[in-house]
């Protein structure tokens, strides 16, 4: 079983979900009392922030510190645990086996079934190619909030960064939700902070963080 490192903190409440995932997933999978030895590197949350607006190269080099850490310290399966970090994937050291949120989503689609996906997530995510081009390999179409839901979904998802989860929070994430629902076989929850106020809303959701986790678990275990 290989040691399993995650480059956290993007943000603190996203990262408890993966650890919570991955040890759901031992309870599960493994024998009694054994778990995948797991290093999580929670960084400051406002460097990353004001760095991937500024120049994400300097997000880029900090995070390919941390690979050198962990590849030093024998990890053999690591991950960025948020969707928006993955725009500088390319910019990082992959020589270590890493996990892309995106590749386990899309898989993840493919085998649902799926042929069109709502995808919420961070402004900066929505308005990207990251789901778009790897989705259309599997044949899969995307659907883009309006400008206006964006800039409301973001409002969302930092308000949960800043001050955690609250009702209001919960309900304005639904009514967002509620409008799209209708319009494909699913919403990707695209900001591993959106769990904490969709999952279980009634709605058709897809929660990378446990697709992407359930990925880690088993290329850890597995390989």
């Amino acid at each position: 079983m290989k040691k399993i490192g995650l480059i956290g903190g993007t943000s603190p409440e996203s990262t408890l979900l993966y650890y919570e995932n991955l040890i759901d997933l031992s309870r599960e999978k493994l024998p009694k009392n054994v778990y995948p030895e797991i290093l999580i590197y929670s960084v400051n949350f406002d460097f990353v922030v004001k760095n991937m607006r500024e120049d994400p190269r300097i997000v880029a080099e900090k995070f390919n510190e941390i690979l050198k850490v962990f590849k030093d310290s024998g990890v053999g399966v690591a991950a960025l645990t948020a969707n928006t970090m993955h725009l500088i994937y390319d910019m990082l050291d992959t020589s270590i086996d890493m996990v892309h949120i995106v590749d386990s989503v899309a898989d993840y689609s493919a085998k649902k079934g799926y042929k069109k996906l709502v995808l919420f997530g961070t402004k900066r995510t929505m308005e990207s190619d990251l789901y778009p081009s790897k989705m259309r390999r599997n044949g899969i179409d995307i659907v883009i909030p309006s400008e206006e839901d964006r800039e409301l979904i973001n409002d969302i998802i930092f308000s949960i960064t800043a001050d955690g989860v609250s009702e209001s929070l919960k309900e304005k994430a639904r009514d967002v939700a509620r409008k799209y629902s209708t319009l494909a076989d699913a919403i990707i929850l695209g900001c591993t902070e959106l769990p904490l106020v969709l999952k279980d809303s009634g709605f058709e959701v897809i929660d990378t963080v446990e697709v992407h986790a359930r990925d880690i678990f088993f290329r850890a275990v597995e390989s």
